[in-house]
């Protein structure tokens, strides 16, 4: 299990979403990430794998999969974390989509973001949307990740 935990935490950490958010979009119960990372759980159910790989756009395999890499989850103190680079294909349609529901939605709560954090809605939808089996960007998605500028 604790490939797994390792597995999860490097998709975690390259998603830019918090273990929360991943809860919270993949429909699980609050926790359930928390628990599997924390070793609590030892047995996580296939439902709970699956949703939480679909909305960290990868497979069940990968999360499972054991790798000789040395775990670089655990930084020493005062480090910034390394950013690793995003490897996703280009769709530009998809984009354009992405950047004008993302406009509309920010439009509609008054709220103005910079680039760097319209930038990083516009990664979460995408890389959530090609993680979709029906990749096709969800309206809901994107009001709810928009919102969380209002909390």
């Amino acid at each position: 299990m604790k490939s797994l935990a390792r597995q999860l935490r490097a998709h975690i950490s390259r998603s830019n979403l918090t273990v929360r958010d991943i809860e919270r979009l993949a429909g699980l119960k609050r926790c359930a990430l928390s628990n599997i990372l924390e070793g609590k759980s030892k047995n996580p159910s296939l439902d709970t794998l699956q949703a939480s790989a679909k909305v960290l756009g990868c497979s069940v395999s990968d999360l499972l999969e054991s790798t000789e890499a040395p775990d670089t989850t655990h930084f020493q103190a005062g480090l910034e974390e390394a950013q690793k680079p995003l490897v996703l294909p280009v769709r530009t349609p998809m984009l354009c989509e992405i950047m004008s529901a993302l406009d509309t939605c920010f439009k509609n709560i008054s709220y103005e973001p910079n680039l760097e954090q319209f930038w990083q809605c516009a990664i979460r939808v995408y890389s959530y949307t090609l993680g979709s089996t029906d990749p096709i960007v969800d309206p809901k998605f994107v009001q709810w990740l928009v919102n969380k500028f209002k909390e």
